[in-house]
């Protein structure tokens, strides 16, 4: 729910707006007819139990007859809400001496509960579609990051020793550069979330920590409570989602979080990409050739009927 809440800001089509503003009605539609059906019901009328079979009749023809157009245009769900309508109306104004106090009810609840039908058809049979933008975001405050294993780590590494950024990208190889140039490229961070791998770079937080500090001494680093399994889908998924709930309660928003995909191993890159698929959350990677600091919105792409 939560999700078409959010996707409903992003409707830009009149056609688009059109279908959800019909969902929206058959929300209320279909509770009230629904309570009117119940009463119907229960006093036993036998023309209302008539109807009702016929109206699921109904349903079963056009669940059908949607099938058999989606085979032939792609277009199908404006003709079928089109014959849908046709089809109910002309029904009910033929059972009008039958319905003369109930036939609000009777459209309320046919209507609503056929337009669900053909939104559950149509969602069913939908493929979704996703577009990938690199974008420019604004005000960003917070940074998600894996921590990379550093393997060569100098014994008498000392993030002292350099004097400014440049002089640390000049002298070492070191695979948290990454993440430091996205610490430079972003100045406005005030929080640095690490998530480290159980096997590896958790036993080298210290020395992360140390180097950051050296050239961000006013930024906050939080360190994801447990080390987690790198190879593991499902425990960066939830760790992400950990993250996400601590930045928000400093508080920040989902536009101000940047997930970064640079570090760690292809499956953290899977895993925030796939995190920041939820309206407004950005993936950002840094070119291993160009150092190009790069920030995307994964976007999900309107049908064309829609």
């Amino acid at each position: 729910m939560e999700f078409l809440i959010k996707q409903l800001g992003r409707i830009k089509k009149f056609p688009t707006f059109i279908i959800a503003l019909i969902f929206i009605i058959s929300i209320s539609w279909l509770a009230d007819g629904f309570v009117e059906f119940l009463k119907l019901l229960y006093e036993g009328n036998l023309n209302f139990v008539l109807i009702s079979a016929v109206i699921i009749t109904l349903n079963l023809i056009l669940y059908w007859l949607i099938g058999k157009l989606s085979k032939i245009n792609e277009n199908h769900l404006f003709l079928a809400i089109l014959t849908c309508a046709f089809v109910v109306l002309l029904f009910a104004f033929a059972l009008r001496e039958f319905l003369k106090e109930n036939l609000l009810a009777f459209i309320q609840f046919s209507l609503s509960s056929i337009t669900f039908l053909i939104i559950w058809l149509y969602i069913r049979n939908s493929d979704l579609r996703f577009s990938v933008k690199e974008v420019s975001p604004k005000n960003i405050k917070g940074l998600v990051m894996f921590l990379s294993h550093w393997t060569n780590i100098p014994q008498n590494f000392n993030a002292c020793n350099f004097k400014d950024l440049q002089g640390f990208y000049n002298c070492l190889k070191c695979p948290w550069e990454m993440q430091i140039r996205i610490l430079d490229e972003y100045k406005e961070i005030k929080y640095l979330y690490v998530i480290a791998s159980e096997n590896g770079s958790y036993s080298q937080i210290k020395i992360f920590e140390q180097l950051v500090k050296k050239f961000f001494p006013n930024l906050e680093i939080i360190v994801h409570r447990e080390p987690i399994d790198f190879e593991n889908l499902e425990e960066n998924i939830l760790a992400l989602e950990e993250a996400f709930k601590t930045l928000k309660e400093k508080p920040l928003k989902d536009n101000e979080i940047l997930i970064d995909t640079t570090g760690g191993q292809k499956v953290q890159g899977i895993a925030g990409a796939f995190y920041s698929l939820n309206y407004d959350r950005y993936f950002v990677y840094v070119s291993t050739n160009s150092k190009k600091v790069k920030v995307f919105d994964v976007i999900i792409r309107e049908t064309e009927g829609g």
